[in-house]
């Protein structure tokens, strides 16, 4: 069972679905500046994408993977075809990802040693003071030219180009909320844990009676503040983004459809 808590993800303080066996987190990356889009897996028809910590302490490196056996990858950085930025059959093996080619050649990745891979990905924080903010996913950088994901009608495609010139125009600015169906939050007041999880127009929890719930907006509005009357609470909310906090407990962000 994916269990929710609050970690340190690429930067960003978040409550993420987190699949302790596998050491992967489980999000989808929505768009901010193409609204409605999602970074996915094309192929699969997958929003719900699994991120695997590989290298780096400062600027932590990632797989970004659809499935155990999807692998997004730079292919403009490999110098090989097809030059783009796509999902991928493949495999993990000791430090390397293995992408399957025509027959049954292999194109080996190296993601331990290298400065660089093809197969990583790093996520650079807007305002790096805003530990929940949102954030550019970047392929690479040099500290002044960098290539970054930009989403070209829904498929994810990669922009060359200058940090600020990423920010303010040319590339995507992303956030993430839980890959999951729902949050499952273990309560500090309560040994039953309870869920959180939303719908068209509404959010449901469960498991909190008689324990207030605030629900707020993105810009920090709040939508809702009151004590839930039963352990089967649906709570009518605009779509969009929103964060839900029960008690004390850390709030978690759920997209209201």
């Amino acid at each position: 069972m994916n269990k929710i808590v609050s970690i340190l993800f690429i930067g960003i303080l978040s409550a993420l679905s987190v699949d302790a066996c596998a050491q992967k987190l489980y999000v989808k990356f929505f768009s901010l500046k193409n609204p409605g889009q999602y970074l996915i897996d094309d192929r699969e028809n997958n929003t719900n994408l699994s991120l695997k910590y590989i290298k780096g302490e400062i600027h932590p490196q990632y797989l970004i993977m659809s499935g155990d056996s999807r692998f997004l990858v730079n292919f403009g950085n490999t110098k090989q075809s097809p030059s783009e930025l796509t999902f991928v059959d493949g495999k993990l093996v000791g430090d390397s990802v293995l992408i399957l080619q025509s027959g049954s050649k292999y194109l080996e990745l190296n993601i331990k040693s290298a400065d660089f891979s093809p197969a990583l990905f790093s996520f650079r924080l807007i305002d790096k003071d805003d530990a929940d903010g949102d954030f550019l996913i970047e392929s690479w950088t040099n500290g002044e030219i960098g290539e970054w994901i930009l989403l070209r009608e829904g498929k994810p495609s990669i922009v060359r180009t200058s940090l600020t010139a990423a920010i303010h125009s040319e590339a995507d600015i992303f956030n993430v909320f839980n890959g999951s169906d729902q949050y499952i939050v273990e309560s500090p007041l309560s040994s039953v844990p309870y869920t959180v999880s939303a719908d068209y127009g509404r959010v449901i929890i469960k498991g909190a009676k008689n324990q207030r719930v605030m629900i707020s907006d993105i810009y920090g509005q709040t939508l809702v503040n009151k004590v839930l009357p039963s352990d089967d609470a649906v709570i009518a909310a605009p779509s969009g983004i929103a964060f839900v906090a029960v008690n004390n407990d850390p709030g978690v962000k759920v997209l209201v459809k």
